[in-house]
């Protein structure tokens, strides 16, 4: 278990050598109203993180803070909390203790003579702080308390056990507070079993199935280099995941880390699994606990040198003949011993890359059109089927269009239009390791569209109804072309065409809807959803959208239960273009529900 303590970082990062100084909060000053209002406000400070943590709150992280003027408590549910002491950009201020020794290697504090001489020792530093006092060695290589008082904050800790905090006044007085963390609150912990796609729990015994796949070819990508003939051990196809859950379930313990041993504490470090994800969905079956959370396999990277005949014996034998148990990385949590693993599975297909969602990339002559100053996200089908993967283009595309790429998150954008005589076409290149060890490309062809007015972004929620009447939503044009310039509106109201518009609907997670990708209203109203443009009498617009007020979207129960789910996010994505060009764009983000069960009746008198 590894302990983090922080106070060194509130003592200005004690200098551990004979002539070394050491700072702290300074115990004595000519000031003493000044210091009693520092200390006065750092009690404040600590009384704040106290009443937080007696509110039930704990902590999710803890930081320096960036003038390294203090140290910030950042919580689950209440806002961050930070103390702080005196210091001046990240070192100790003028008004802080100093500690040195003089040339005979006699302790000084604050140049003045304290008549203690600490022993000098390569590996003991001469002084240190305990108890709220400062310690020196002696000849026996003991510590000995000189009754100096430190003045100030300390903190230590760690994430298993939690945080602790002490204030010590000028007389060595102490008050402590104690921060609790998610994995030292951690009570319960219990797997659940493998979950499906359905959301349905596997009746089968709980086995992880990993594959050791070969590296074809040498790789160099941001996650680093790996040699040909390397292997990356990672998840089998079709692998389920494993669900389990902890409590208390007010603790939210997403992002704990979590480890297999077997029951001498050992095992395979290949063996990874992804930090811990929140299971918010409802499982299919009758009782569901609270607390619920999944984890995946995670792929690591071994070198050819290392995967011998024996590289899967743990403890004497092979990893798959041992039932194995989590544990959390603090060590404080090991759950029952029941996961089988297995390290023959079949391994990953390829995968597929996706542009905004969808799998169409483009070609030169048909390139996918995106927005000038708008992230374009890369993903892949499975993205547990991708070990490491980056953005190309080329330097020339790069000067036209000012292209702004994050391989980190997978994105890339247009910052700038070439001039009028350039095609505003560019190539992006992805290239990507899958988990199977093969190394793949793909192109993706864009062109640059430039919209006459920034996308306008609607919100609708709309209750399924039986008449069809009544069953639809609407949203004005007004919103957007009031956003519009004079002249930017002149050229919408004579280019942009009713039969010209397309629609591509997504779905939560960001992928296209089948077939609605671009999609003419014709598409649109097979999957259940009809368009219709309106004018300010209600009449059908046909021909240009200027003389259009609003867009109807009416439903069909029939046809949208086929393609779309209640009580589940979707985005529109709705281009408006002319003959040959995007011209604006709006963005619904619709939810249907369904009716109160109140609603659903009709209430007759004597029945």
């Amino acid at each position: 278990m590894n302990k983090k303590f922080l106070s060194a970082i509130l003592f200005g990062a004690l200098m551990v050598s004979s002539t070394g100084t050491f700072v702290s909060c300074k115990d004595y000053d000519d000031d003493i109203d000044r210091i009693d209002k520092e200390l006065t406000e750092l009690k404040s400070q600590i009384a704040a993180l106290q009443t937080t943590v007696d509110n039930g709150d704990y902590v999710t992280g803890v930081a320096k803070t960036a003038d390294g003027k203090g140290i910030t408590f950042t919580f689950s549910k209440g806002s961050p909390v930070t103390v702080t002491l005196d210091v001046k950009d990240g070192e100790p201020g003028k008004d802080a203790q100093k500690i040195t020794f003089d040339k005979d290697g006699q302790m000084l504090i604050d140049n003045e003579p304290t008549g203690i001489y600490p022993t000098k020792d390569a590996e003991k530093a001469p002084v240190k702080i305990e108890g709220g006092f400062w310690y020196t060695l002696n000849d026996k290589g003991e510590y000995e308390n000189s009754n100096i008082p430190v003045s100030g904050l300390a903190v230590a800790g760690s994430e298993a056990d939690g945080w602790t905090l002490t204030v010590i006044d000028a007389n060595g007085n102490k008050q402590e507070v104690k921060v609790p963390t998610a994995a030292s609150l951690m009570s319960e912990f219990e797997i659940v079993g493998l979950l499906g796609d359905d959301n349905k729990i596997s009746s089968d015994a709980v086995v992880l199935n990993y594959s050791a796949n070969k590296v074809i070819a040498k790789w160099e990508g941001p996650k680093g280099t790996i040699a040909k003939d390397d292997y990356i051990v990672a998840t089998a196809k079709d692998q389920k995941t494993l669900l389990v859950r902890m409590a208390p379930s007010s603790v939210d313990f997403t992002g704990q880390s979590f480890i297999l041993v077997n029951s001498k504490g050992n095992s395979q470090d290949w063996l990874a699994l992804n930090s811990a994800v929140a299971y918010n969905k409802v499982l299919a079956r009758a009782a569901q606990k609270a607390g619920l959370y999944t984890f995946s396999l995670a792929p690591t990277v071994v070198k050819k040198a290392d995967y011998k005949a024996d590289a899967w014996k743990v403890d004497g034998s092979d990893i798959n003949t041992q039932k194995l148990a989590l544990q959390n990385e603090a060590g404080t949590f090991t759950s029952q011993f029941g996961i089988g693993v297995t390290h023959d599975g079949t391994k990953m297909d390829d995968a597929t890359v996706k542009l905004n969602g969808s799998t169409v990339l483009g070609t030169e002559s048909t390139p996918v059109e995106i927005d000038l100053n708008v992230d374009n996200k890369i993903t892949f089908d499975a993205a547990n089927a991708v070990y490491d993967a980056y953005i190309e283009y080329s330097n020339d595309d790069d000067v036209l269009f000012a292209i702004d790429h994050d391989n980190a998150a997978m994105t890339f954008k247009a910052t700038q239009m070439p001039d009028s005589d350039t095609k505003a076409v560019f190539k992006v290149v992805v290239r990507y390791l899958n988990v199977n060890g093969n190394v793949a490309s793909k192109d993706i062809y864009v062109k640059v569209t430039k919209s006459l007015v920034d996308g306008v972004v609607y919100e609708r929620t709309h209750k399924i109804v039986a008449d069809a009447t009544k069953n639809f939503f609407s949203i004005d044009l007004k919103s957007m072309t009031d956003k519009m310039s004079a002249e930017n509106l002149a050229v919408f109201n004579r280019n942009a065409l009713v039969n010209n518009t397309t629609f591509t609907v997504k779905d939560a997670k960001g992928d296209v809807v089948a077939g609605l990708n671009g999609a003419k209203a014709a598409t649109l109203v097979a999957k259940g959803i009809t368009p219709s443009f309106l004018d300010k009498d209600g009449k059908a617009v046909t021909d240009k959208i200027a003389a259009a007020t609003t867009v109807k979207f009416a439903i069909d129960n029939e046809k949208a239960a086929s393609n779309f789910k209640v009580n589940t996010p979707y985005t529109i994505e709705v281009v408006y273009a002319g003959a040959d060009a995007k011209l604006a764009d709006a963005t619904i983000k619709l939810t249907l529900t369904l009716p109160a069960l109140k609603d659903m009746f009709v209430h007759q008198d004597g029945i």
